[in-house]
């Protein structure tokens, strides 16, 4: 019983970090081990970033729950001033049904007055 433990728990280590192995998917990134319905098919559309009036950034865009379970997403924007990432937010969407959508709508101070541009950097998905 000793000798299988001993090779059964190298085993379940690399299993268990082959799960959170990150991975892109059109150029987003994820640590979310799901072949079949990757979480960057579950963004619908990003629509990027605008100023707020008090000068927050805020994002927009909306996901679908494309699996069989409720889930929560991570979704990770990047903001960059010109080729430069100068911050990283992440909004959250909590218990999504099954083909329920929701709307991305990020709202974050960013410590920069160049930000030019925003993206999807990653989206993670636990369910």
């Amino acid at each position: 019983m000793r000798i299988a433990l001993r090779f059964l728990l190298p085993l379940a280590v690399v299993l268990g970090l082959s799960a959170c192995e990150y991975k892109e998917v059109d150029g987003v990134g994820t640590r979310t081990a799901d072949e079949e319905h990757p979480p960057q098919h579950d963004i619908d559309r990003f629509d990027g970033c605008s100023a707020a009036p008090l000068g927050q950034w805020e994002a927009n865009g909306q996901l679908t729950n494309n699996t069989e379970v409720t889930s929560t997403y991570e979704v990770k924007i990047a903001f960059f001033s010109g080729d430069v990432r100068v911050a990283e937010r992440s909004d959250w969407v909590t218990d999504l049904r099954p083909g329920e959508s929701a709307a991305i709508h990020g709202s974050w101070w960013v410590d920069s007055d160049d930000v030019t541009n925003c993206e999807v950097l990653v989206i993670n998905r636990w369910g």
